[in-house]
């Protein structure tokens, strides 16, 4: 199904990783922003080199502001050793775009986003 509106598609909705610690932000569709429908024939999050294409190793992005990050504590996947794989900045109950008291705690986590450095590591 494909998304109908610019808050869906084009605001980040969670931040996933891939094993060399490269983030990248999705839509409501698990797709990358901008992206309004569902086709992993385009884009598919589970092979590593099409996460490579769009992602990025942030300095100090560490599992305690993940945390901070997080919707809450069921906001958050992990891997088979404990470490964070994907965190949600909302939820349908928390949605700045059913909701708009919602908007001032996600902008919050929006702008902590926007301070983080990029660690330029070798390709």
């Amino acid at each position: 199904m494909a998304l109908s509106d610019f808050f869906r598609i084009n605001f980040p909705n969670a931040i996933a990783r891939d094993p060399e610690i490269r983030w990248y932000a999705f839509n409501r569709e698990y797709m990358p922003l901008g992206w309004h429908k569902k086709d992993h024939s385009v884009f598919n999050p589970t092979k590593l080199e099409e996460i490579r294409k769009i992602g990025s190793n942030y300095n100090s992005l560490t599992e305690k502001h993940l945390l901070v990050l997080a919707d809450g504590p069921n906001s958050t996947d992990r891997d088979e050793h404990g470490k964070i794989t994907r965190i949600w900045f909302y939820s349908d109950g928390s949605n700045p775009n059913i909701d708009s008291k919602n908007y001032e705690p996600y902008i919050k986590k929006i702008k902590k986003l926007g301070k983080l450095e990029v660690n330029r590591i070798a390709e």
